[in-house]
């Protein structure tokens, strides 16, 4: 995998400026101001376009940093595109974490993500607040 100059200086600077005085077993420090540029390099780099390269039909997905979600036309199809971002995950000392999992919305289920609920109405996806979020307005 080859850089953009921007995205190899982004990881230089965000992993220069995000070096702890102590000795990190995981995770990346909260408090850096760089912490976010360089989890979304890293990620974009290294899972994201591996990722979309390795799947055959269309992936449709969102990442708001560490938090990932991607609709799959199935259940296999989504276990098989968890599997793969467990394996590109692995390498940079990274894991999936929480509830996680396939959900099925094509059996009348409800997901939450980041304080909205997803669910399918027929052929929609339909997303609202969640009833957490609501309550914490």
């Amino acid at each position: 995998m080859v850089l953009s100059p921007l995205g190899a200086f982004l990881i230089r600077a965000a992993s220069a400026a995000n070096r702890p005085t102590w000795t990190r077993t995981r995770g990346i420090d909260q408090a850096n101001p760089y912490s976010p540029t360089f989890l979304n390099a890293v990620l974009h780099y290294r899972l994201d376009l591996l990722l979309i390269s390795t799947i055959e039909s269309p992936l449709y997905w969102f990442r708001y940093a560490d938090n990932l979600c991607y609709l799959a036309k199935s259940v296999p199809e989504g276990r098989l595109i968890l599997r793969k971002v467990r394996q590109l995950l692995r390498p940079l000392g990274f894991s999936l974490k929480g509830e996680g999992g396939v959900q099925n919305l094509g059996k009348a289920k409800e997901v939450s993500l980041l304080g909205f609920t997803l669910r399918r109405e027929g052929k929609p996806m339909v997303y609202s607040l969640g009833k957490k979020a609501l309550d914490h307005l």
